[in-house]
C-alpha cells in the first residue's frame, strides 16, 4: 500500500511520518460514517527527508495482518498448552484444590510470555516497517483569481 504524508520527525535512520487516511464505519442500521484520521508511521528513511517534507510511504500489509495472526495464534497455543500442564502437573505436585484457577493463572502468564518473546523478536529484526522511499512533489495549491467583472 503506498501513501502520502509529511515528516513530523527524525530518529536517525527512521522518521515518522504523518498519513491521513479515511476511515469507513457504520453509524447505524442504514448509515455509514466516514472520518479522516490521521496516523503517524514510523518509517526507514531511504530518501534522507527532513521535517516538513512530504514523502511517499510503502509498506505490506498483507505480511503485516498475517505476523499479527500468527502472534495471536502462538499466543493462544501458548495458553492452551499450558492449561493442559496446569491441568495435569498440579495434582501431582498436591495442589488439586485449586487446579482450576492456578492452572487458568499459569495459562496467562505462559501467553504474557510469549507475547513478550514474540515482540521482541520483531523488534529485533524489523523486516516489515513501512518505507519512506521517496519525496513527494506535490501540486502548489494556487489561491482562486477572483472573477472578472463584466
Amino acid at each position: 500500500m503506498k501513501e502520502t504524508g509529511i515528516v513530523t520527525d527524525i530518529r536517525g535512520e527512521m522518521a515518522v511520518v504523518k498519513v491521513e487516511r479515511l476511515l469507513t464505519t457504520g453509524g447505524g442500521c442504514c448509515v455509514n460514517v466516514t472520518t479522516v484520521e490521521s496516523v503517524f508511521l514510523e518509517t526507514r528513511n531511504l530518501c534522507q527527508a527532513n521535517i516538513g517534507d512530504h514523502v511517499r510511504v510503502e509498506s505490506d500489509y498483507d505480511k503485516v495482518k498475517f505476523r499479527n495472526l500468527v502472534q495471536i495464534g502462538l499466543c493462544f497455543a501458548a495458553f492452551i498448552i499450558s492449561l493442559g500442564i496446569g491441568d495435569t502437573l498440579l495434582p501431582r505436585l498436591g495442589v488439586s484444590t485449586y487446579k482450576g484457577p492456578l492452572s487458568f493463572g499459569l495459562g496467562m502468564v505462559m501467553a504474557i510470555a510469549a507475547f513478550g518473546i514474540i515482540r521482541w523478536a520483531n523488534k529485533k529484526n524489523p523486516s516489515d516497517i513501512p518505507i519512506a522511499y521517496e519525496l513527494a512533489a506535490l501540486p502548489a495549491q494556487f489561491p482562486m483569481e477572483p472573477a472578472a467583472s463584466l
